[in-house]
């Protein structure tokens, strides 16, 4: 497993994805391998193969956060937010991180609901919490102070 982040993190996702798939060969219910596999799927523009993997994911670990934000975020990214929002939930329940706030914010905003997005903003971006998103999450923020929907 830890060949395949490395992998990732150098650049070479087809080894990743290889290293992934070999993985699951071996254990098909490994769910951290099933979750990065589809984020690299997604990367790859194959959106419904992302989407079934992260579901699977979601299947052999129904408590995990990261799990259950890849698959609520693909689920938003597919216009399902009203599907996403309880997953999304569940992993800032289950101990999300500042990204999994910002992607609850995002799902949030979307089904009319900017007084909780507003409020998993400022968690997310309590501290001045660095995450990929950062950026976006603050002008999501921004947004949603001065009151305009983007």
């Amino acid at each position: 497993f830890y060949l395949a982040t490395l992998q990732e993190q150098q650049g070479t996702a087809a080894k990743a994805e290889e290293t992934y798939r070999r993985i699951l060969k071996v254990n098909p219910k490994h769910a951290a391998a099933l979750n990065n596999l589809a984020q690299l799927r997604l990367k790859a523009n194959d959106a419904a193969g992302a989407l079934d993997l992260a579901s699977q994911a979601v299947a052999a670990a129904p408590d995990a956060p990261a799990v259950l934000d890849t698959y609520g975020w693909m689920l938003h990214g597919q216009g399902k937010s009203a599907e996403a929002r309880p997953l999304l939930e569940r992993a800032v329940e289950k101990g999300g991180r500042p990204a999994h706030l910002y992607h609850l914010a995002e799902v949030c905003h979307a089904l009319k609901a900017d007084d909780k997005a507003r409020e998993y903003l400022d968690r997310a971006l309590a501290d001045n919490a660095e995450f990929p998103e950062n950026e976006a999450a603050r002008k999501l923020a921004e947004s949603l102070k001065a009151g305009s929907p983007r």
